[in-house]
């Protein structure tokens, strides 16, 4: 995958001008271009989700919050980046279970790591929280991109 994806950006750059091959600096970027799509960019969509256990609230029923998670992450309009902050509120049941900060966290992580857009990402964080945190009393999740200035 790496090393196609290579040859398709090395293909791009030469379209646009650049003669990359030329400089020992850029020589290479298509590779180092692929790889970090690979590995970075769009891990969330060719990676596994990470696993979420949720254990006991210990008849909890009050708001869980995590706020301000940031995300990095690539508008799949325009192959361009997203930062932000992510904010991940929910109530469990009388009885039901919750999950450790830290989990809500790689969840952002996981999902903001794929070419899309804002609402995607926080549908897709939204599920994977209500699918682990059975019979919850409400999830909110907000995404909240850093505008350009």
């Amino acid at each position: 995958m790496i090393a196609e994806g290579a040859v398709h950006y090395g293909n791009f750059l030469t379209a646009m001008g650049f003669d990359w091959r030329a400089d020992q600096n850029t020589e290479n970027t298509p590779f180092r271009y692929a790889k970090s799509w690979v590995e970075d960019m769009i891990s969330g969509t060719i990676g596994t989700p990470p696993k979420i256990t949720a254990f006991p609230s210990d008849h909890y029923d009050g708001i869980v919050l995590q706020k301000d998670i940031p995300f990095s992450s690539m508008c799949s309009h325009h192959n361009r980046e997203i930062t932000g902050k992510v904010h991940i509120a929910y109530i469990p049941s009388d009885g039901g279970e919750v999950i450790g900060l830290s989990k809500m966290n790689r969840l952002v992580d996981f999902y903001s790591r794929r070419p899309q857009i804002q609402e995607g990402m926080t549908m897709q964080i939204y599920e994977a929280l209500n699918e682990v945190l059975k019979d919850n009393k409400g999830i909110a999740v907000i995404v909240k991109e850093n505008m350009a200035a």
